[in-house]
């Protein structure tokens, strides 16, 4: 199989300079030395070198091992035709473009449709002609400057999308709260995902944990991630409350996104004493809590708000909806691309099925949602994912909280040898509702006393505090309303209710702090008055008294005794409309 290689003349017909510009190279293969010799003179005119093949074997041989710019290959060969030869030529060059030119003196239809079918890109009969063979040899330089360029993009994309999978990660995922008792499965059905999960632990103790879904997926649905992700734990740090990193998530992307973009939510705080937590759904589908034990073991949270950036103003019906929990329930979130997953005879996986893979044995291994997802992937068989599949199962028991605890004894106040400072902040009316002092005050007091808004202690004292002047002393509502297995939601909505009406009414919040000692520990004195009528501070203090000499705990009123385990001192005024706290919070240690 004779393999021979013909160079260029030095000057041709294109007049190439081959010290600077690498000189094209063309293999020709035919079985008729005449043909070879013709078509080796004509090519080598275009300024072309030139490596000749007698048979197809040889020429495939010589393609595994150089890269040539266009090949012309006879049909009706020896041993082996030229079409089998293309079609080995073409599956080891893949990675690249390499045109090809049969060489026929067929042209009845079956033998064209094999040849484009095994990757030829053009024909040239006998007689072979000079001007025929440039133009065709042009128009597939062409169509290989494309391809070159199309490969070039391709690459830039994949590297530009890496680099942005990269970011996404660090701004998205990394921040996230760890536990395994929140155990999180995402799928994206491209690079980009459209779906976001974010999971925090506020100053309160408390943990978010969001799930949102925009509207399509890839990079141009992932991109919202950012600003979304950016102001949940802006915002969460700070200590506001889930309504209001809602509502600010909402004016964000409103703001930002062209009209038909859009984010469905889930939110889900978490509370500490693992007896309630609260739910928004913003146009997902149903949240599911799973309550061991119970005469209703699932509670399905439907979507009460329109999606996030659809209108400026979010309006959250009744706001988050309470819901009391046993210890040990668990929660799912999904978004819809785990319910609406279809198996190859169309059928969609559904929300029931899930739940049932979910409710599986609690003693067998791994999480409820590992189950979910092998029975997904059982009912999907080989079926294309086309939507991306995020899905959330939490764990309410104390293993939830344990970082958070470890993280809370190590917070320490430094004071400042400048001098002490004071702050007093006062709302009225309407303002009540409308604003969240703690994280205000929290802010400055996080400057002044040098906590960098991480001592969730103090931001507990503080909100503890509040939240009893709002609720019990300007809307005098009565925490027995809480001692019913539903007693935690109607608490909410009728203190909702009793917001939205409030005009009158007001609440002082005055936080001070004498100069450092010498050892950098200071004291923070917390003093929070309200405008009503007080309460009777005995039977507060007898009821305390029962409790701690073994009495049965009563399902409210646990919010002072957890100010009075964290300060040193809590007084209140005769009349109950006012209470005083003096807290020190831990001395920094020296650095090593």
């Amino acid at each position: 199989m004779p393999v021979t290689t013909t160079p260029a003349p030095r000057a041709d017909a294109v007049n190439r300079d081959a010290n600077t510009v690498p000189m094209p190279h063309a293999l020709v293969a035919d079985d008729d030395p005449a043909n070879r010799l013709i078509l080796n003179g004509l090519v080598r005119r275009l300024g072309y070198r030139v490596t000749e093949c007698e048979h197809a074997a040889a020429a495939v041989a010589r393609c595994a091992t150089t890269a040539f710019d266009v090949i012309l290959m006879g049909v009706m060969l020896p041993e082996m035709d030229g079409i089998t030869a293309v079609r080995l030529i073409k599956a080891q060059t893949h990675h690249r473009y390499v045109p090809v030119i049969f060489l026929t003196a067929l042209n009845d239809d079956d033998t064209i449709t094999q040849c484009l079918t095994a990757g030829g890109d053009d024909f040239l009969a006998q007689p072979y002609s000079l001007p025929i063979l440039r133009f065709k040899i042009a128009a597939l330089r062409r169509n290989r400057q494309l391809q070159d360029r199309v490969a070039h993009l391709h690459a830039q994309q994949a590297h530009d999308e890496q680099f942005a999978e990269k970011l996404f990660s660090r701004a998205v995922t990394v921040g996230n709260y760890v536990n395994p008792a929140l155990y999180a499965q995402l799928r994206p059905a491209a690079r980009f995902s459209g779906d976001v999960y974010l999971s925090a632990r506020a100053p309160s103790g408390e943990i978010y944990v969001l799930l949102g879904d925009f509207t399509g997926h890839g990079l141009s649905a992932a991109i919202g991630a950012l600003p979304a992700s950016e102001v949940f734990r802006a915002m969460t740090a700070k200590g506001f409350a889930p309504e209001q990193i809602l509502r600010a998530i909402n004016r964000k992307l409103n703001a930002l996104f062209p009209t038909g973009l859009f984010m469905a939510a889930q939110f889900i705080a978490i509370d500490p004493s693992l007896c309630f937590i609260r739910v928004a759904n913003c146009g997902m589908p149903d949240l599911h809590i799973f309550q061991p034990g119970s005469a209703q073991p699932v509670t399905a949270i439907v979507a009460h708000s329109l999606a996030l950036g659809i209108s400026l103003d979010l309006f959250l019906r009744d706001d988050l909806r309470t819901v009391r929990i046993e210890p040990g329930a668990r929660v799912l979130l999904a978004s819809d691309g785990l319910f609406e997953a279809v198996a190859p005879d169309g059928r969609a996986y559904g929300a029931q099925r899930a739940l049932t893979a979910m409710q599986g044995p609690l003693a067998g291994p791994g999480h409820g949602l590992d189950r979910v997802l092998a029975d997904l992937d059982e009912f999907c068989q080989l079926s294309p994912q086309v939507d991306d599949i995020t899905a959330v199962e939490i764990q309410c028991d104390d293993s939830l909280f344990a970082a958070a605890d470890s993280e809370r004894t190590a917070t320490s106040i430094m004071g400042s040898a400048r001098g002490g400072w004071d702050l007093q902040m006062t709302l009225h009316g309407p303002r009540l509702g409308e604003l969240d002092p703690v994280p205000l005050v929290m802010n400055q007091v996080s400057e002044l006393a040098g906590t960098s808004g991480q001592d969730s202690a103090l931001f507990t004292v503080l909100s503890e505090l509040c939240v009893n002047a709002l609720d019990h002393g300007v809307l005098e509502l009565s925490s027995a309303l809480k001692a019913s297995p539903d007693g935690f939601e109607r608490y909410m909505q009728e203190r909702t209710g009793r917001l939205a009406t409030l005009t009158a009414g007001w609440v002082r919040i005055a936080v001070s702090s004498p100069p450092a000692c010498a050892d950098g520990a200071i004291a923070i004195t917390i003093a929070v008055s309200d405008s009503g009528a007080g309460f009777d501070v005995t039977a507060l203090e007898q009821r305390a008294a029962a409790t701690a000499a073994g009495g049965a705990p009563a399902p409210y009123g646990r919010g002072l005794t957890l100010v009075r385990a964290l300060c040193d001192d809590v007084s209140f005024t005769p009349a109950g409309n006012g209470v005083q706290v003096i807290y020190r919070g831990r001395r920094a240690e020296p650095a090593r």
